[in-house]
């Protein structure tokens, strides 16, 4: 394997950290959206739940799948690292397991693709999905290719077992960016998961700051010393709690619902679009000024910086998205009781 550059290899694993710790929110989005909120980026992805092999619970983790005729083809790359990922691990031990997949649950068996199959299949994913030679060379273990195969003829007329058939035909499927069948586009279920994720954490980092204006463990009292205007952090603490927090729980709010409100009918006058389109981008717009002032006024550095500056990049670009700004050009008025 090619050695990778020494800030590569640090992306990768920023990556795998990021991977691990939003596993739980990245299963939750996948199953709520129906496998749409991975559409914009023209992936296919499932939540595969295996069974634990030391604990016997069930353990659920989303994965980019190809499908291969009736069966789905994953790939154990975990970013990378140097040892396989626990769920291939657990469909060693008992291989079969159950996927969802474009709102449907199957029950399927994992096998382990061997040899020249195995290699054909890999060629097969690196090419409609580059990054995986990344990780590849980054590793020195053959990353494992399996097929995930549907068991007891799980693949039905109701079922088709043409995955590719089986992805337009369920409900809320669409092309990326288009509107489902439910008339919100993934591009506005995911932009509401983004600002409800950055909402909730943004309030709890706000009560963390209130109280704690002197600091704890997380927040360090002697950063303050290089935050000019403030002795506490109950000030920041507000702005991040209410500002940001409460913001961008607003707008995921309002792009959800898409309410009227009668003091915003100027700002839709002058967008031509729901508040919350403007919402959307003055979150992220404040997300970005925030991790800015941190990076230059905060000595240390934390790898969240990156994830919420990518999301607040995410957030402000996402207002520019075609399908993002139809969904909010004519929003219906909320209907009175």
């Amino acid at each position: 394997m090619g050695r990778l550059p020494r800030w590569w290899a640090a992306a990768l694993s920023v990556h795998r950290n990021l991977d691990r710790c939003l596993s739980p929110l990245a299963v939750w989005a996948v199953r709520r959206s129906r496998g749409g909120v991975a559409r914009p980026w023209r992936v296919d992805v499932l939540v595969l739940t295996t069974t634990g092999r030391r604990s016997g619970r069930p353990r659920s983790v989303v994965l980019q799948f190809w499908p291969d005729g009736e069966a789905m083809v994953v790939v154990a790359a975990n970013g990378g690292s140097a040892t396989h990922p626990a769920w291939y691990f657990n469909v060693v031990a008992e291989p079969r397991a159950q996927v969802e997949v474009c709102g449907r649950q199957l029950a399927v068996r994992a096998e382990p693709v061997t040899g020249e199959r195995a290699a054909d299949l890999w060629r097969r994913v690196v090419d409609r999905a580059p990054g995986y030679a990344a990780y590849a060379r980054a590793t020195s273990r053959s990353i494992p290719v399996l097929r995930l195969t549907p068991e007891n003829g799980a693949a039905s007329a109701e079922h088709p077992s043409d995955l590719s058939v089986l992805a337009v035909s369920a409900p809320g499927a669409g092309t990326a960016g288009e509107p489902s069948a439910r008339g919100r586009p993934a591009t506005a279920t995911a932009v509401i998961l983004a600002l409800a994720f950055v909402g909730v954490t943004a309030v709890g980092g706000g009560a963390e700051m209130l109280f704690n204006p002197r600091g704890n463990s997380y927040l360090k009292a002697q950063w303050l010393d290089h935050v000019p205007l403030v002795s506490d952090w109950r000030v920041p603490g507000l702005v991040l709690g209410l500002g940001i927090g409460a913001g961008s729980l607003l707008a995921a709010w309002g792009v959800r619902c898409r309410p009227r409100r009668p003091g915003a009918t100027w700002l839709e006058r002058a967008t031509g679009r729901h508040w919350s389109w403007a919402a959307t981008g003055l979150a992220g717009i404040a997300l970005l000024g925030w991790i800015a002032l941190e990076v230059a006024l905060i000595p240390d550095r934390s790898v969240l910086e990156v994830l919420y500056a990518v999301l607040a990049a995410a957030l402000i670009l996402s207002c520019a998205h075609p399908s993002f700004r139809r969904y909010l050009a004519a929003a219906p008025p909320t209907p009175r009781p």
